[in-house]
């Protein structure tokens, strides 16, 4: 050692003149002098000494004493560098030495950690958990686990020569192409798609996919972590062909519950028309009685050439006659299937057109009292329901009155504040229109009053009631937006309250029909008569006739089919529905077919609106229900005929 810097000797933390004159690998030393260290710098001498040309050593591991007395590891750089005279011989050499402990020991750990790492990420892509794999930009598979070929059921070698998008289902293809073109622009993203195996399979997957980059941050490559979900798909198949039938058995449970309360309301209506029978038969008899006694008296009176006092019975058999039609007319319109359509409703005058009626049905024995509240705002509910409801209380009541009362139907607006509508579970606070029907009969106790409403349950005997009449009320009267109160006790009779919610439109009056004084007179237009019943058939084709009409008559469908088809003018036919065989609708489309342009009025005893709504009618068809005034026959024919000519 000839001389030694200052940094060299706080490094090896000894005195220079501790070092000078000693050789180098006294003072510089390892506990074994053949730790490579050593050998490597002896050796790097020996060839700067044998060649002259200067040695360099990198990350040089050599140990130093240390301020504990232990040797230290350390690595160095190291530059042997020879130094020579003018003349050119050798001198010394100059060894310079940089630690680099800090970096190697650095770089150390960060191999360490990388192959922990690698060591780990090759656990994780070679288990058998979820398919990972690496696929470049445009799809091309570079590396796969074997869970991920298992998934695609495709080995390795296979796989590799694909695309990811190649393996999808076709109808997938292009999501998944879009899901790649997402990927490379730095997104990650989840998604399900359908893979199809060699074998015609079809796997579900859920994939998630990110994006690696290189070392300039470029996107490299897509990592896409693979998860067979095929049978959660098959489940939730399973679940939803579940719903969907589950779904559809609703739908027709709903249904055949809407025919069953259909049917119900209509067995109500009926089972009320026949509690009507017995009055209905007394009430006809007295009005047959009306009409067929006055024509006798009438025919008496003409034999014997009397006809002073004709008209008296002529009109005693007609106001018989057209109480006998209202009350018939009544009794279709009630007994008809319809269905419920709330609208603005004057229950004011659905109460007074079903007055007769009720009365008829109460009997001699009960007095009806209709107390109603002029200027009554409109309710909303379907009248034809509304009437059934009445009917059904004004029989139940006349039952709880078999030695007879009195029975009183009022009306009134009533408002129902907030609070008051918390005394009532299902009431709305709002203004309503309430109907009391009371009743001077035998009452309820409070076991029978808390069970009224439940279908089935009645205290008649067998076979005298269903059970299903207030049940059928409530639920009409809750369907409308309004609620019921019902009051009663034993010997004190029973009051019904059906509150209907106020209708917010108005309803516009309709157009009042006009008596017509004079029936319109015809202008020689031929009308074709078809009537089976010859007394009708007679009726019409005179009265046709002094109204200045030429008419032709049939006593079926094929006598009129015959008149049809040949070249005999006819202007319009006049037929009645129920024809035997051939029927009057059938008798029109026949004769449709050769004169389309024919205006056809059908005569019924039918309710009208029932006879429509099963198979509506044609431009230039009309419909009259019989009974009929002979001047609103003469107003249809006439009317009719106006709209088919020409203009």
């Amino acid at each position: 050692m000839l001389a030694a810097s200052e940094e060299h000797l706080r490094v090896a933390m000894v005195q220079r003149e501790a070092i000078l004159g000693q050789p180098f690998f006294v003072v510089f030393t390892d506990s074994d002098p053949q730790a490579p260290g050593i050998t490597a710098l002896r050796a790097a001498l020996a060839r700067v000494l044998k060649t002259g040309e200067p040695e360099r050593l990198r990350h040089l591991r050599y140990a130093l004493w240390g301020p504990a007395g232990s040797l230290e590891e350390r690595w160095w750089n190291i530059a042997c560098v020879p130094v020579r005279d003018p003349a050119g011989s050798l001198l010394h050499i100059v060894v310079q030495a940089e630690d680099v402990t800090a970096v190697v020991r650095e770089r150390q750990h960060t191999r360490e950690t990388v192959r922990g790492l690698e060591e780990r990420l090759s656990t994780i892509f070679n288990q058998d958990v979820v398919g990972i794999a690496f696929a470049e930009l445009n799809g091309r598979y570079i590396a796969a686990n074997e869970r991920y070929c298992a998934i695609v059921g495709r080995p390795w070698p296979e796989l590799r020569q694909f695309r990811k998008q190649e393996l999808a289902h076709p109808d997938d293809r292009r999501d998944v192409v879009a899901a790649l073109e997402r990927v490379s622009r730095s997104d990650s993203l989840i998604i399900e798609r359908r893979y199809v195996r060699p074998d015609g399979g079809v796997v579900w997957t859920n994939s998630s996919l990110s994006v690696a980059h290189d070392a300039a941050g470029a996107p490299e490559m897509v990592v896409a972590v693979v998860q067979d979900i095929s049978a959660r798909k098959a489940t939730e198949a399973a679940l939803e062909r579940r719903v969907e039938r589950r779904t559809e058995d609703l739908r027709a449970e709903m249904l055949e519950r809407q025919r069953a309360e259909a049917a119900l309301r209509q067995a109500q209506k009926m089972q009320a028309v026949g509690q009507l029978t017995g009055g209905i038969a007394h009430d006809f008899n007295n009005m047959l009685t009306g009409i067929i006694g006055s024509i006798d008296i009438m025919r008496r009176r003409l034999d014997q050439g009397d006809t002073v006092a004709l008209r008296r019975y002529l009109e005693g058999a007609s106001g018989s006659a057209r109480r006998a039609a209202a009350l018939t007319n009544r009794l279709l319109a009630f007994s008809r299937q319809h269905a419920p359509d709330s609208r603005p409703l004057d229950v004011n005058a659905l109460i007074d057109s079903l007055q007769e009626l009720l009365t008829r049905t109460l009997g001699e024995q009960v007095v009806l009292r209709v107390l109603p509240v002029p200027d009554l705002p409109l309710a909303r509910a379907d009248a034809n329901q509304l009437e059934s409801a009445l009917l059904n209380l004004v029989i139940n009541a006349r039952d709880a009155m078999p030695q007879g009362g009195a029975l009183t139907i009022e009306t009134a607006p009533a408002r129902l504040t907030a609070q008051e509508a918390q005394r009532h579970a299902e009431a709305r606070p709002g203004t309503y229109v309430r109907i009391a029907v009371s009743d001077t009969g035998i009452g309820m106790p409070p076991e029978v009053l808390a069970r009224v409403f439940e279908p089935f349950f009645t205290t008649k005997p067998p076979g005298q009631g269903t059970g299903l009449g207030l049940a059928m009320i409530y639920g009409f009267i809750r369907q409308s937006g309004g609620y019921v109160r019902l009051h009663s006790r034993p010997g004190h009779g029973c009051r019904v309250e059906l509150y209907l919610p106020v209708a917010e439109e108005s309803v516009a009056d309709e157009a009042q029909g006009v008596a017509v004084l004079e029936p319109p007179q015809g202008g020689g237009e031929v009308v074709l008569v078809v009537e089976d019943e010859p007394a009708v058939r007679l009726l019409v084709t005179d009265a046709l006739g002094e109204l200045g009409y030429v008419t032709r008559e049939a006593a079926d469908g094929p006598a009129a089919l015959t008149l049809l088809t040949s070249d005999e003018r006819i202007d319009l036919m006049v037929t009645d529905v129920g024809l035997p065989g051939l029927n009057g609708r059938q008798l029109s489309a026949r004769a449709r077919a050769t004169r389309p342009e024919m205006p056809v009025l059908f005569m019924t005893g039918y309710a009208d609106s029932a006879w429509m709504e099963e198979g509506g009618m044609e431009a230039g068809m009309d419909v009259i229900g019989k009974p009929f005034a002979l001047g609103a026959l003469a107003a249809k024919v006439r009317a009719m005929l106006e709209d088919a000519a020409p203009r």
